[in-house]
């Protein structure tokens, strides 16, 4: 989807969103692109911002592992916290819920792309060794009605300083 606002001062000037409704599992102990969980955006000024908002919901296929979520943009991490040691820069982690229990994880970030060259944001993300990480279910769950089937959601909007 895709909207774009003509005006003056500070306002939304495109908006641009995936909404990813099926799951997606991965026991990479890499990063790895989630697929189809990207968006591209062409700010139209190099002064201009970009709001990026990340909802995710996942779990992991056992309440010992861990599983981290990072946002790229064009290749390169943005948006988490500051890397230490072996731990990487992340902008979320689920480890808690497992099997039948789902984790939510969002972001909201103001970037500074400098560039009227086309960005593409990216969510990748990495299991535990020897572990499954899931988004969008749960993956102990039964086939009935308490269980339901989770959207990831990328959203950006270009923010114009005129």
């Amino acid at each position: 989807m895709s909207v774009t606002i003509s005006g003056s001062g500070q306002i939304v000037k495109q908006v641009i969103q995936t909404f990813l409704p099926t799951t997606f599992s991965t026991t990479s102990t890499s990063f790895t692109n989630v697929t189809g969980l990207s968006a591209s955006i062409t700010p139209t000024n190099a002064s201009n911002k970009i709001l990026v908002t990340v909802n995710l919901y996942g779990s992991n296929s056992t309440n010992t592992a861990s599983t981290l979520f990072v946002l790229t943009r064009n290749g390169t991490s943005v948006g988490g916290g500051t890397a230490s040691g072996s731990k990487p820069s992340t902008i979320g982690m689920g480890s808690i819920p497992y099997n039948s229990q789902v984790y939510a994880t969002s972001l909201c970030y103001l970037d500074s792309p400098a560039t009227t060259s086309a960005v593409t944001y990216q969510i990748q993300m990495k299991a535990q060794s020897g572990y499954t990480a899931t988004l969008g279910y749960a993956p102990g769950e039964s086939d009935n009605s308490d269980y339901g089937r989770y959207p990831s959601i990328i959203t950006l909007q270009e923010i114009a300083y005129a």
